[in-house]
């Protein structure tokens, strides 16, 4: 039996993702009140899921919340495998959140019927959670033997058990997701990605984006906890660069920054002449998918609750049955008026189209705002070099902060 508990920062494709990553059944927890939506109760109803009963959806039925977590139990009980989301929330911050006791209860009753239980914690780690085809790293960390646990604890009330279990899931879940413990840091985790120069273990690793904003959030953790007058001192530094790159018109992650003039002028070039390129494949994808494409996000818009933990997700079940019959609609009417083989090769055609159009508006406007600022800050070498050294002296002590991080890791990769 296992008690799959993981992090929770996608609503409902969370379960998906550690169903997928588990590679067995898994009957998940899930919130009361997503039961009685239209679409999605049906499904969870079908997947058999297990009504989680919160006080902030409707005090009256948290009583309720024993029955489902006796159900839980049971199934532990038979060997099944069950997931869980303790910190009884999804949310957009890059943390873990405080962890409810229901995990703890819920394992620790299990473990008396199920000897061999373990409880694995899971890391779910999303790139742009709200963007299709970006990044998903899914940390599995040391499952729990709960029956050695229990033995090695001084303690047998089971309250206290309780407490000491729930905290150490959290300190678990912390260790294989990208966690930041005090999120005053969190502006300056993204400066730090730009600005940090790689360690030799990293060249050496060859380190995916995730793995490293994990290493560097452990590291803002580590310095925010046992030096933290050299966290602020960066802090500070990190901030006050930021505010002169702004003020100068441009972004910390800007090219003129980190490269010389005429190394900035032909990658602004190339990028111009690659999107000119693309141009014409972008028009034909945006004036084919535009109907359907309106349509999805107006519906994901209005059934998408506040916040990023379910854009995707939504626009996903719209999108598949709105695109579907766009698509029918389209072979039907091209059968009537093309010949078949050009039909075919514009269903072939078309959907990649479709691909490069939804990143390509996007990709043209940053690259506009891009080509501007740096115009102009190519124009004012002045600035530009007081910027560029600034820039050098944090990537120097950055360097020397991270080689010492390093040394208390091991030399080991994250991940």
């Amino acid at each position: 039996p296992l008690l799959l508990s993981a992090n929770h920062p996608s609503s409902l494709l969370d379960p998906v993702i550690v169903g997928l990553a588990s590679r067995r059944p898994v009957r998940f927890f899930a919130k009361a009140p997503l039961f009685e939506t239209p679409i999605l109760g049906v499904i969870m109803r079908a997947l058999v899921m297990i009504p989680a009963y919160r006080g902030q959806d409707d005090r009256a039925q948290v009583k309720k919340n024993l029955e489902s977590l006796e159900r839980g139990i049971e199934l532990l009980a038979q060997g099944e495998a069950v997931g869980i989301f303790p910190e009884g929330k999804s949310h957009d911050l890059e943390r873990v959140e405080m962890v409810r006791g229901g995990a703890a209860r819920m394992a620790l009753q299990a473990a008396k019927r199920a000897p061999d239980l373990q409880v694995v914690p899971i890391g779910l780690n999303y790139e742009k959670k709200e963007r299709f085809f970006s990044s998903i790293w899914v940390q599995v960390g040391q499952p729990i033997l709960m029956r050695e646990w229990i033995e090695m604890q001084s303690v047998e009330v089971e309250k206290q058990l309780s407490r000491l279990f729930t905290a150490e899931l959290e300190a678990r879940m912390r260790e294989v997701s990208i966690h930041l413990q005090d999120y005053q840091y969190h502006a300056e985790v993204d400066d730090l990605e730009l600005l940090a120069p790689l360690t030799s273990v990293e060249h050496d690793a060859l380190l995916p984006a995730l793995h490293r904003r994990k290493r560097i959030t452990d590291a803002i953790n580590y310095f925010a906890r046992e030096e933290p007058d050299t966290a602020n001192r960066v802090l500070e530094q990190l901030q006050g660069f930021r505010k002169q790159v702004e003020r100068a018109g441009l972004k910390t992650s800007a090219t003129v920054l980190r490269c010389s003039s005429l190394q900035t002028f032909v990658r602004l070039l190339t990028r111009w002449v690659g999107l000119t390129l693309l141009l014409p494949v972008a028009l034909v994808g945006t004036a084919f998918h535009a109907i359907p494409f309106v349509i999805v996000r107006v519906l994901a818009a209005r059934a998408t609750p506040p916040g990023r933990t379910a854009i995707s997700l939504y626009r996903l079940l719209f999108g598949l049955p709105v695109y579907g019959l766009w698509y029918v609609v389209t072979i039907v009417v091209g059968l009537r008026l093309l010949p078949w083989p050009l039909v075919v090769g514009l269903l072939v055609a078309l959907p990649v189209s479709g691909v490069i159009a939804l990143g390509y508006w996007i990709t043209v406007k940053l690259a506009a705002r891009s080509w501007w600022s740096e115009s102009q800050a190519l124009l004012r070498p002045g600035v530009l070099r007081h910027l560029v050294r600034q820039r050098s002296d944090l990537c120097t002590q950055l360097q020397e902060l991270a080689q010492r991080f390093l040394a208390l890791e091991g030399d080991r990769p994250t991940g």
